[in-house]
């Protein structure tokens, strides 16, 4: 049984916001039960990132299936101009994820700069292009850590004010999305 949130719940029951009782009762109304398909995708939240991140939670499911190359400790060292079997790892590592195009190597050369350079840019870490703890640390983070990671962000992303209409908040076309940690803002317009 649900409840509303003025009301004291007991053993079994829900409490829940009376603004989301009426914003469910809507849905229900809205909802075209002869043609679910639709209805479900008209759930969808109209944010260009969401595609993005639909594409990304089947990309890391699908990793999460694969043997992922764990790097050792002292692969946190390495940086251009290093060789041996961590180097010939990282270069393995980065592939798998899309990172590294280019062929097996145990020498950390300007391929390998470049593909952790990347990586270092997509994940939010200090692009040095070298190897470092935090960079190390994320990378050993499993497929399956990842993956729900993007499902969270999903679910943020659904369950946000901002997914409730186009422009939920007005006419104006206009969206900012800030991203603290990193101390970035991006503006969207249309």
């Amino acid at each position: 049984r649900l409840l509303l949130a003025q009301e004291t719940p007991t053993r079994g029951e829900i409490r829940i916001d009376e603004r989301v009782v009426n914003e469910l009762f809507d849905l229900y109304k809205r909802t075209d039960f002869e043609d679910m398909e639709t209805s479900l995708l008209s759930l969808e939240p109209k944010i260009p990132e969401y595609r993005k991140l639909m594409a990304g939670l089947a990309h890391y499911r699908e990793l999460a299936k694969l043997q992922q190359v764990k790097l050792p400790k002292g692969a946190a060292r390495l940086k251009k101009g290093s060789s041996g079997e961590s180097v010939a790892k990282l270069a393995k590592r980065l592939s798998q994820e899309g990172y590294y195009e280019g062929p097996a190597t145990s020498r950390y050369d300007d391929g390998l700069v470049a593909a952790v350079t990347l990586y270092q840019d997509t994940h939010q870490l200090k692009q040095t292009g070298a190897m470092d703890r935090a960079t190390l640390r994320s990378m050993n983070r499993t497929f399956e850590t990842r993956s729900k990671q993007v499902a969270l962000g999903l679910q943020r992303h659904r369950e946000s004010e901002l997914h409730q209409g186009e422009w939920r908040f007005g006419e104006d076309t206009y969206r900012i999305r800030v991203n603290i940690p990193a101390f970035e803002a991006t503006f969207y317009k249309e």
